[in-house]
Formats: structure tokens, sequence, C-alpha cells
């Protein structure tokens, strides 16, 4: 089709040289943005970007006196600061993952961290056992992330020379990844401005606590797959140690709020009663029967439990997280991670066998845990011993270990901290 020059030059009049200023304004407003956002003058990202897309400018690199350091600066980790590149002779583990791996509630968004989260158990062990070393264990885990966030947050930690990652994913998978097109937008200062100002926000009352369920489920797995798969991919690129580890998941958990209950169903409302009375099996078929198998699932191990049928009531709470997470690691996902260990001859911690061993029957529930997926600080303690027997067996601690591990009260009262470690909600530490 041949186009006249009649025509182009009403094309050049018409359309593109009113959009030269258009566009030279969106230049000027996207440099603006995103020097005041760099200054920390402004945010752009939405509560839902925190979530759904790679962070931004999470950990920004500043000259002080000479020094180039790094300031983890995102609501949704813990605050850092640390040198670019670690001082000579310090060992430096960077430990990354959703809020388990952070150590929620005893490291906080937005919060200095005191202690009785799992990076600073782990630093406390280090030390201990090897004074004549000297040891940085950096808190890059966020809360609410999923693999896919975690993944970008390797990506950058990476460029901090640590001397072992550790990478605690499964919680929070439960979102469909953004397309490529919107992973482009999203890098884009003015695009996120506009999304922000323009976009109805939700009311932090008004948004659900857990990820939507069964949406996208066969997406959901794949990319947890492929995010691990490039986690340690990059890991081994930049030949930095990788340990993997599976996430513990508290079997006995269900919610207590009424919004995440069943709907008003004629199977729920007949097997709790059932239940309550003690007529356990007759509960069971009635909740198998339901049409929501995860809750179905999870009420029926909670019967056979009462028949003391141990190992099927296991198998049914495992069932129910399957079908029905509530931001817990699915076991299917756990299975992967040492599948992928065994494959690639990984350092594995396998927390959620760890915590099975030690739960009467093997079935988790209130000891250490104090909501699905969190722990208390002994459950943190614990979890640390494991990650640090990990680190022994690979040799990635050298040197002879020559002192003594504390008990984690000892410690907890020695430092004058049982108070703050006793208190398990973030509005109400000291």
């Amino acid at each position: 089709m041949k186009i006249s020059p009649r025509f182009r030059v009403l094309l050049r009049r018409y359309v593109l040289f009113p959009l030269l200023p258009v566009a030279a304004l969106v230049i000027v407003l996207t440099l603006v943005l995103g020097g005041l956002e760099k200054a920390d003058v402004i945010d752009t990202e939405r509560p839902d970007d925190l979530v759904a897309y790679k962070p931004i400018n999470f950990a920004p690199v500043k000259e002080e006196n000479g020094r180039k350091l790094v300031r983890i600066d995102e609501p949704t980790m813990v605050p850092e600061t640390f040198s670019l590149k670690p001082e000579p002779g310090v060992m430096r583990i960077v430990v990354t993952g959703g809020s388990f791996a952070m150590g929620w509630p005893y490291a906080v968004q937005g919060r200095e961290r005191r202690g009785g989260d799992l990076p600073s158990w782990l630093e406390v062990l280090l030390k201990a056992g090897w004074p004549q070393r000297k040891f940085e264990v950096i808190n890059a885990a966020a809360g609410a992330q999923n693999s896919f966030r975690v993944k970008h947050v390797v990506h950058a930690a990476l460029q901090w020379s640590p001397d072992v990652l550790v990478v605690m994913v499964g919680n929070n998978e439960g979102y469909v990844p953004p397309t490529s097109w919107n992973e482009i937008l999203h890098e884009w200062t003015f695009y996120r401005a506009m999304k922000k100002a323009l976009l109805p926000d939700v009311a932090p009352e008004k948004r659900p606590m857990y990820p939507a369920i069964g949406v996208g489920m066969k997406t959901i797995r794949a990319q947890f797959q492929r995010n691990m798969r490039d986690i340690v991919t990059m890991s081994r690129d930049a030949q930095v140690p990788i340990v993997v580890a599976t996430v513990p998941i508290n079997l006995r958990y269900f919610p207590t709020a009424e919004e995440y209950l069943p709907p008003d169903k004629p199977w729920y409302a007949e097997g709790r009663r059932l239940q309550e009375s003690g007529r356990y099996e007759e509960a069971i078929r009635k909740y198998i029967g339901g049409d929501l198998r995860g809750y179905g699932l999870r009420l029926s191990g909670q019967c056979y439990e009462a028949l003391e049928q141990w190992n099927r009531a296991r198998a049914a709470y495992r069932a129910g997280v399957e079908y029905l997470p509530f931001s817990q690691t699915r076991p299917s996902f756990n299975e992967f991670v040492r599948e992928l260990a065994d494959d690639l001859d990984l350092p594995l911690v396998d927390l959620e066998r760890d915590f099975e061993k030690q739960s009467p029957h093997g079935i988790t529930g209130d000891r250490w845990f104090i909501d699905g997926c969190h722990l208390d600080w002994r459950g943190y303690y614990f979890t640390a011993r494991r990650v640090l027997a990990a680190l022994e067996v690979a040799d990635l601690v050298t040197g002879r270990r020559t002192g003594e591990l504390p008990e984690a009260e000892d410690y907890a009262v020695s430092h004058d901290l049982i108070d703050y470690m006793e208190t398990t909600q973030p509005a109400r530490l000291p």
C-alpha cells in the first residue's frame, strides 16, 4: 500500500507533532519521579505490588566516608545496613525467603531486629561455636513473599559477595505471576506512579490474609519449580554455595476468623455437631462428603486424632494442606525441594521432617508454632541449629568448632531478652 505525500504531511502535522510534547513531558516526569523515589521522597509502589512484582530499588548502594554501604529499605523487609563487600576475614551468610526465614514476629518489617529470629540465632551460634572467626548473617527475607519475589532478592544478594546463601521458600505460593508485559511496565516509574494514583486501593481490614486458593494452581506450581531452579542456577553461576530448605508445616492449624471458615454449608454444621458430640466416624463421613475438600480433610484429621488413628490423621492433615494451604507450603512443594537438592547435590535442611520427628506421631501442632507457618523463638533456635548442622556437614564453615553452643533459654536470660522473646505479636513488642 502506497502512502501519498499529502497523507504523510497530515500524519506528521496532526499525529506525530502533537505527540512530541506529550512524550517529552512523560520523559521529564519519569526522570523527576525516579529521582524523588531514589531520594525516598515518594514511593510509587502499591501494597499489591509488594507481592506481585519484583522488588524495586529495595537495597540501594550509597557511599559514606569512602565506603560503599547497602541499605535494605523495603516495606516488606527488616532494615539492614552493611558494606557492599564483607570486611576481610568475615564470613558473610545471606538468609532469604518469606516471613518464616525472616523470623516473624521477632523480626518485623520496618523495625531493627533484636533477636529471636532465625538469622539472629544463626549468627549467635556461629560466633559462639567459632570464637576465633568473624561472622555476618544478613536477614534478606521478607514478609508475604513468594518464590518469584525471592528470586529477584537473590539476584541482588549475589552482588553482596556472600560466602553462603540460605534459601527457604514455599509459603505464600498462591499468586499467579505477572505477564512479561506487566513486568516490563512495572519497571517504569511513571507507570507505577500513574497506577498508584488512579487505581483504588483496598483498605487493610478488607484485604484477605491468605492468597487465593485454587487459582491457576498448575501455573503456580510450575512457577515455583522454575523459580527454585533459577535461584540455584544464579547462585552456581556466581560460584556462591547455596543451602536450600523445606519449610515446616503446622498440620493442626485451622483458622479461627469467621471469614476463613467454610460458608454456611449443611455438611459443615452437621459435621461439627457430630464431632463435638464425640461421633467422630460419622463426622468424618460428613466432612469427606462435603464440597470443600480442603476443609473436609483438615477437619477429618482432627477426628482421626480423637480416634487415635495417627497415620490416618497425619495423612488427612497433609492432604488438607495440599488442597487448602492458608499460606502454608504444600507438602508437594517441599518434596520438590528435596528432589532438587538430591538431583543437584545441594546441602538440604529438611525442616519439615525435622519438626515432624520432634512431634508425637509426626503430627506438628502448637509446640513451637504460633500460627500456620511461623515459630516461637525456641522454634527458630531449633531451626538455626539445623541450618548450622547442614553448614558443618557441607564443610561450608572452615575451621574446627572450639566454642560451646548456648541453649536458647540460657542465651535469652543472659542477654535480657526473655520478655521480648516471649511476646509473639508485633504490636506488643517492647
